[in-house]
């Protein structure tokens, strides 16, 4: 592409290269829903008065096993109070300021208004309350900035430094295909799917 633009670049009036943006978004299908939910607690034997409790403990262990990689590389893992600040802004300045070209860069944290499951009388149901979101950053060699978002971090940038390095030109389809067991396994958590 180089030898060509630089052969016609009089006659070239303007060029698109590459991805400006991909997402990807996916979820776990049985736990997408408040019935999905009741059915994984009945399945693990779980109370749903002790939703609560259940919840906060995998939470924690998830988490713990999402950020583990930054803290092991003593990368920032920072939290941002309030709304104001740009995400991916503040995560190009610590690469910028660390001198990071490639690899891991950091995770930022905030509070944020999502959906979340809570129990209310004989059921669980989903409304909107402040959840801390994590914001996982990387620079892949190839293809640039990324960031993924919430509990599938730990399996995207698995996927993405496993997959892209050995295939770079593999079709994106695959990117949606990756299993969140693995997250569940390294947090020590049976997944929605072990039962």
């Amino acid at each position: 592409m180089q030898q060509f633009t630089a052969r016609f670049g009089s006659l070239i009036q303007g060029a698109i290269s590459g991805f400006d943006r991909l997402l990807l978004r996916g979820s776990l299908r049985q736990l997408n829903h408040a019935h999905g939910m009741e059915v994984l607690l009945f399945m693990k034997g779980i109370l749903f008065k002790d939703y609560d409790n259940y919840v906060k403990g995998v939470s924690q262990r998830v988490k713990q096993a999402s950020i583990a990689p930054f803290l092991e590389q003593k990368l920032p893992v920072e939290y941002l109070r309030g709304g104001d600040t740009d995400k991916d802004q503040r995560a190009r300045q610590i690469a910028a300021e660390r001198g990071i070209t490639s690899g891991d860069v950091c995770v930022l944290s905030a509070t944020e208004l999502a959906p979340a499951f809570e129990h209310r009388g004989t059921h669980i149901v989903i409304r909107k309350r402040p959840s801390l979101a994590l914001y996982h950053y990387f620079i892949h060699p190839e293809f640039g900035w990324m960031s993924t978002t919430g509990a599938d971090a730990l399996d995207a940038l698995s996927w993405i430094r496993s997959t892209f390095p050995l295939r770079p030109r593999s079709t994106y389809t695959d990117v949606v295909s990756f299993r969140h067991s693995r997250l569940y396994e390294r947090a020590g958590v049976a997944g929605p799917a072990d039962g």
